[in-house]
């Protein structure tokens, strides 16, 4: 504590719902419709300042069409334990059992997760969090999106997990959704790798038709 939750919350109809907690008692800050976050990717970017005197900022978009889906930020926030030492973040699902005829099995999946500490929360700083490069679906079924955020010419490259390069492909530096075709790979798991000026990544993909 204190605590910020995005909770899925039953009704009519089911919405999402930021709720913030500062000892034991939770409210909710902002709530919305979770149909639109259902079955597509999102970019989340989540900024905190601790302190009893913080700040706290949120906004979801879909990565297809950019779209906003859930924007909140407020300042003179509570984001500090009188007495603390340290902070300990994490991250996870959490399911209640006050209800448990409820209950059923969803799917998170994860593409990019990134934390970082800045020093400020200038528009300058913040821009610094957008990641440079975000790759999506994972799985994918015949094409990878690979949307590029930097002024960077890409190295793109696919091997499978003995090495062997199955795809390459050069991306120049358009700030753009690219498409990366595999449906000529087999299902299973792949290497994809990223370079660039200001990149060098390599990360799991699963290939499922």
């Amino acid at each position: 504590m204190p605590m910020y939750t995005l909770t899925t919350r039953k009704g009519t109809p089911d919405k999402i719902q930021l709720r913030y907690a500062e000892t034991d008692a939770q409210v909710t800050l902002f709530q919305t419709e979770i149909s639109p976050f259902i079955g597509t990717w999102l970019e989340v970017i989540e900024t905190i300042t601790y302190g009893n005197n913080g700040t706290y900022a949120i906004e979801i978009k879909k990565m297809s069409d950019n779209t906003t889906l859930l924007s909140y930020n407020k300042d003179n926030i509570i984001n500090w334990r009188e007495g603390a030492s340290f902070v300990r973040p994490k991250w996870g699902i959490y399911r209640s059992l006050n209800n448990s005829q409820d209950l059923r099995d969803e799917i998170i999946s994860f593409s990019y997760f990134s934390i970082e500490e800045v020093s400020s929360l200038s528009d300058s700083s913040l821009s610094t969090l957008q990641p440079n490069v975000v790759v999506y679906p994972n799985p994918v079924n015949y094409s990878l999106k690979i949307k590029n955020n930097s002024n960077q010419d890409l190295k793109i490259t696919i091997h499978s997990l003995s090495g062997q390069l199955l795809i390459k492909k050069n991306l120049s530096s358009a700030n753009s959704i690219s498409y990366i075709g595999t449906s000529k790979l087999a299902e299973g798991t792949y290497v994809l790798n990223i370079q660039g000026s200001i990149t060098n990544r390599h990360q799991i993909i699963v290939v499922e038709h």
